[in-house]
């Protein structure tokens, strides 16, 4: 009911869409010219789909800091506690709130790039001097499944995100500590060992399994390690 009177709540899918499309048709134009990859439609949304991924798991990580911490700055919070309301079922609502906003914000970024790279260059077989290298069907059953384990590390990102919120007093003390946490999870992300368990690295982790696929190189790892470790890593983070 309250997201549902802020200008904002409409303003940031738009803002998101907008930005989607100019990521597609930035990379078309660079694929075009023979700068990156191919021209083709699944590279064009699995690039972008990499993207996409921080800046939507970024928005949703702000989303959770103003949902959450904004009710201590306020004071509201004494208001719904001394209601017939339990501290978790509060806690649940604010985190199952948040992650449903972060999650629908990807969802909308993710229809925009698909639509715009099925409608640009097109989706189709990736052929290489007369060989078959991998069918339009094939490339999009991994497209989806991308998509999805992006959706879970950006749902699992949020969560943390609403986490340090909860344990904040203001807006700006949780976006500042959400800020600090993502630049360590950045430093970390040079280690090996430490990779498997960060939410960062998941973001990517699937559009770059994609990408590669879909320009007809090696694939990193295979899609069964890269399907258990995003998987791993959002209840470990939940």
């Amino acid at each position: 009911f309250k997201a549902s009177r802020r200008r904002t709540t409409y303003l940031f899918p738009v803002a998101i869409a907008l930005a989607s499309a100019i990521i597609v048709f930035a990379l078309d134009a660079a694929t075009r010219r023979q700068w990156i990859g191919v021209p083709s439609g699944f590279y064009l949304a699995s690039s972008s789909l990499g993207r996409i991924a921080h800046l939507a798991a970024f928005a949703g990580a702000m989303l959770a800091c103003f949902h959450i911490s904004r009710e201590y700055a306020l004071g509201t919070v004494k208001a719904a506690w001394v209601r017939p309301v339990s501290r978790g079922a509060w806690w649940w609502g604010k985190l199952i709130s948040a992650v449903a906003a972060s999650a629908a914000l990807f969802v909308v970024a993710a229809a925009v790039v698909v639509a715009v790279s099925w409608l640009k260059p097109g989706f189709a077989d990736l052929v290489e001097t007369q060989v078959m290298i991998h069918p339009a069907g094939r490339l999009g059953l991994r497209l989806s499944l991308a998509i999805a384990l992006t959706l879970c590390a950006v749902v699992a990102t949020t969560a943390v995100s609403a986490a340090i919120a909860a344990a904040c007093n203001g807006p700006g003390t949780a976006i500042a500590a959400t800020l600090a946490l993502w630049g360590a999870m950045s430093l970390l992300s040079v280690f090996p060992e430490a990779q498997p368990w960060l939410p960062t690295t998941c973001l990517s982790l699937p559009a770059e399994q994609m990408t590669a696929m879909s320009a007809g190189l090696p694939l990193p790892r295979e899609w069964g390690d890269g399907e258990r470790q995003t998987h791993d890593v959002a209840p470990f983070t939940g």
